[in-house]
């Protein structure tokens, strides 16, 4: 029978262990699936689907576990934003964003709506950044 290793618990196990996808075969199997997946949230409540199914989908995107996303929210970002440091608490999941590196697709961090709406209008350009910065200095 065929196996396949998955790449969580790095275990070598036979091809029903892990999920059908429409591209073949997950490379997660079914029980470390279900850890990251269906674990409570860490403040104790069961995460709701649609947040999880958008977590699952960022996850995938960016090479990334679920848990890996919540720790760097919650645990290095303190759920605040990586630039300004505006909390997270009381803002609606819409306005939470995810910035990366739109020529290396790599995850950076996550960002309030104006931050990431500065990043974008300029570019990611640090240059323009620092020339906005200059401005400032000088204007004042």
């Amino acid at each position: 029978m065929r196996t396949i290793k998955c790449r969580i618990c790095e275990n070598e196990k036979c091809i029903k262990a892990f999920y059908k996808l429409k591209e073949g075969r997950g490379d997660i199997c079914r029980t470390c699936y279900r850890v990251i997946y269906d674990e409570p949230a860490i403040n104790g409540k069961y995460r709701n689907k649609p947040r999880m199914t958008y977590l699952r989908k960022l996850a995938r995107k960016y090479n990334m576990t679920v848990a890996e996303l919540d720790d760097i929210r919650y645990s290095k970002q303190k759920n605040c934003c990586k630039i300004c440091d505006a909390s997270f608490d009381n803002m609606d999941n819409k306005n939470i964003h995810i910035d990366h590196d739109h020529t290396t697709d790599k995850f950076r961090g996550f960002l309030c709506c104006n931050c990431n709406r500065l990043l974008g209008d300029a570019k990611d350009d640090q240059e323009i950044l620092e020339s906005a910065t200059r401005y400032l200095d000088d204007t004042r």
